[in-house]
């Protein structure tokens, strides 16, 4: 899989419980309702285009910290004043 820029897309919620954590797919490579980051390519819709490497996968139950950071905010554009690529008008609307 390249590197990617992961989407935020939350989780389905039934009775209080979101069910990404009930499910576990926190974080999915195919497109599955109950994930909260998911994989933004094409692909995503097939669940066996992507597997585990199993050279450098640690055991299962092995801890792990997954660190999650929002990108910067660009900066505006000094040409239309505006920041990710949007016109002026578009941000008078």
């Amino acid at each position: 899989m390249p590197p990617t820029e992961w989407l935020f897309v939350g989780s389905a919620e039934r009775n209080g419980i979101l069910l990404a954590q009930q499910d576990g797919s926190i974080v999915t490579t195919y497109a599955a309702l109950p994930t909260i980051i998911a994989n933004p390519h094409l692909q995503a819709s097939d669940d066996a285009v992507y597997f585990v490497n199993d050279q450098v996968m640690p055991p299962v139950g092995t801890p792990v910290e997954l660190v999650i950071e929002a990108l910067p905010q660009p900066a505006a554009d000094p040409q239309d004043g505006s920041a990710n690529g949007g016109s002026r008008e578009e941000k008078d609307r």
